[in-house]
């Protein structure tokens, strides 16, 4: 049995089975007490069913664009680091490319790369520190800044939208990055990117112009296809 064998044994083990089911049962446990509080209010300030019921189904519809992206980068994670970890970490962050990207890392830092033969349970512990500690320090700022975060926002909203403006260029960076070194791997990592940047700009102006809002809200999703279906057909 190579290393890699003996390694992804581990990360499908009962015991990890059980650890990581624990968190997404904790998970399950929050998003309910966040619907009972929720209701709670939305009886106390006049909110109808109707209403409840319309923002149930935006913010489901505005989901599945970032959903499917998460989903394809963890069936890439199922095969390198366990199906009960991948699980684990995309239900409290949620972030794909995050965790693909701090694995991949943790790896290196061991001479070795994810799913290779190389990569050993040594290397596979180092990931799994890597992606909580990076997940803690993502979850640890909103808890104890937060207050000071929303006066802030709300002082640059009011002065000429510098909030949104700070926002916006936060995460035109963040993606900017990730597509960029997703970019320069190879060409048809290239052609992706590319091809689901013009789609992106096609379907949104399509959506404006034509006036469909559905089209707009699944244009995330379906740039994310077109990228996939290129680089799968054009591999050279």
């Amino acid at each position: 049995m190579s290393p890699f064998q003996e390694t992804m044994r581990l990360a499908n083990s009962a015991p990890l089975w059980i650890f990581c089911l624990a968190v997404v049962g904790m998970v399950l446990i929050q998003t309910l007490i966040f619907v009972w509080i929720s209701n709670f209010y939305a009886k106390k300030c006049g909110i109808t069913r109707t209403q409840i019921a319309g923002a149930v189904r935006s913010g489901l519809i505005s989901t599945i664009g970032p959903a499917l992206s998460v989903f394809v980068v963890g069936l890439g994670l199922l095969a390198q680091i366990g199906a009960p970890l991948m699980l684990a970490r995309l239900s409290v962050i949620g972030n794909a490319a995050y965790e693909a990207s701090a694995a991949e890392m943790a790896a290196a830092a061991m001479n070795t790369r994810l799913g290779s033969d190389t990569y050993t349970i040594q290397a596979f512990t180092a990931s799994v520190w890597v992606m909580n500690l990076g997940g803690i320090c993502m979850l640890l700022p909103p808890l104890f800044l937060l207050k000071l975060l929303s006066r802030l926002t709300q002082t640059m909203t009011k002065k000429a939208n510098l909030g949104m403006l700070l926002g916006l260029s936060a995460s035109l960076a963040s993606f900017g990055y990730f597509a960029a070194d997703y970019a320069r791997r190879s060409a048809p990592h290239s052609r992706a990117v590319a091809a689901g940047f013009v789609a992106m700009l096609v379907l949104e102006s399509a959506a404006k112009r034509l006036h469909l809002r559905w089209l707009g809200e699944w244009a995330l999703a379906l740039s994310l296809l077109i990228a996939a279906v290129l680089a799968s057909l054009v591999k050279q």
